[in-house]
């Protein structure tokens, strides 16, 4: 192996002319060989000392200083750019007024680009996350925020109208506000809320499987559904009920709160109910219930009290008055199986029943005059007739008996016009 660069000078191969060619190209080879040998040695040894040592310490301050760059062309393009150790710099501009710069540091990366509108965006990297705004000269902002546990974006305006979404693992929440009204909106995995001054639904809504079977459609100015219950409904007004329009009027009705006064002259409240026009109404108080139409009215009351002009004063109980006859359907039209049979047939009722007095165990202490509903079914089996088959006697759902006395008339009708014939027999 050569020893220095002086032995590979001297025995640079040299040539006589008398050599052959082959002698040349051994020559030749042997010193590549040598050559070869040399540069493998000196570049596996080579270090500072093998270096000149000024050369040396100028290429360290090159690496060890910051590095500063400007260029500049007559357009007015412009890069500037920073390297020192704790980071890189860059700016970018041109005669329009854009503007890009970069800087990137070991803690992250951020960037931002403007242009002589005002329109600026900026673009911010660390090892928590990522995080952009975007803006322009009118105050419109867009800003978006991801980072490992979740997203969010904003938008706003100069007005001060905000939306934001916010999405992490658990859900998504957004929300939309002005200022002086906001509305929310939050999913999570085991229901959705809504919070807001006002909603509204355009379009199919239909709600299935609410706690089990059925269906609630919600169609554009109806909803249709099987049943509606509730604990306890409040209206904060009335509740109007349009049906359908005849002759160009409208028909329908309103229900909702209403005050009256009882027979004591006592303003009560509850609930009433009645037509466009108001003369047909219904009102239920505290006080009983009043039904009325435009000529004539039916008043139930509980325990009131009446006044006769001359100031005598009774306790009523129970009441029902009608301030004109009650009227009951008996044209022939609506009748059939027509039978004059009262006077033969049920005439018996007269005899097997005795009239009789007695209070009821609700209400005020009053002796009521009238018929027992079971003496009567005892006279009526008596005298073999169906009590299933006639309306006299009647059993309400709670299995108390009731007694329709307006038809006992038409038995003391015929009993009458019997007594009557014999009266004048007699007198003849």
């Amino acid at each position: 192996m050569p020893s220095n660069w002086l032995y590979i000078d001297t025995n640079f191969p040299t040539f006589t002319g008398e050599e052959s060619a082959n002698e040349k190209i051994n020559t030749i080879q042997n010193y590549m060989y040598m050559l070869v040998e040399q540069l493998r040695y000196s570049l596996h040894n080579l270090d500072l000392r093998n270096m000149n040592q000024t050369a040396v310490k100028q290429y360290e301050n090159y690496l060890t200083e910051p590095i500063y760059a400007h260029i500049a062309d007559t357009d007015g393009n412009v890069a500037d750019l920073q390297v020192t150790a704790k980071g890189l710099s860059g700016r970018l501009t041109d005669a329009e007024g854009n503007i890009n710069g970069l800087q990137i540091t070991a803690q992250g990366l951020s960037t931002q680009i403007s242009n002589a509108q005002g329109d600026i965006t900026k673009l911010q990297v660390t090892a928590k996350g990522l995080s952009t705004r975007i803006s322009d000269a009118e105050g419109n902002i867009t800003t978006l925020t991801a980072t490992a546990s979740g997203l969010t974006t904003s938008v706003s305006n100069m007005n001060g109208q905000i939306s934001s979404l916010r999405q992490t693992v658990n859900g998504f929440r957004l929300s939309a506000s002005n200022g002086d009204d906001s509305s929310t909106l939050t999913l999570t995995s085991n229901g959705v809320s809504f919070s807001s001054a006002n909603i509204y639904f355009r379009g199919m809504v239909t709600y299935e499987d609410l706690s089990g079977s059925g269906r609630t459609t919600i169609n554009g100015d109806n909803i249709t559904t099987g049943k509606i219950s509730a604990d306890y409904i409040f209206l904060g007004g009335e509740l109007t009920v349009y049906q359908s329009t005849w002759s160009g009027a409208r028909v329908g009705g309103y229900m909702g709160y209403v005050s009256s006064r009882d027979y004591d002259g006592n303003r009560t409240s509850g609930m009433g109910m009645m037509d466009t026009s108001g003369w047909n109404q219904v009102v239920v108080t505290d006080a009983g219930a009043r039904l009325t139409s435009y000529s004539a009215q039916v008043t139930a009351a509980v325990n009131v009290t009446l006044s006769t002009n001359n100031n005598i004063t009774m306790n009523a109980g129970r009441l029902i008055n009608a301030s004109t006859e009650i009227t009951v359907d008996s044209d022939r039209r609506l009748k059939e199986e027509i039978r004059y049979d009262v006077g033969g047939t049920y005439a018996g009722i007269f005899e097997a029943l005795e009239p009789a007095s007695f209070f009821y165990r609700k209400g005020l202490r009053k002796r009521h005059l009238g018929f027992i509903a079971q003496d009567l079914l005892e006279a009526m089996e008596k005298l073999g007739l169906p009590a299933e088959e006639l309306a006299v006697l009647s059993k309400n759902e709670y299995g108390y008996f009731g007694i329709a006395s307006g038809e006992l008339i038409a038995v003391l009708w015929a009993k009458v016009k019997e007594l009557d014939k014999q009266v004048k027999e007699l007198t003849a």
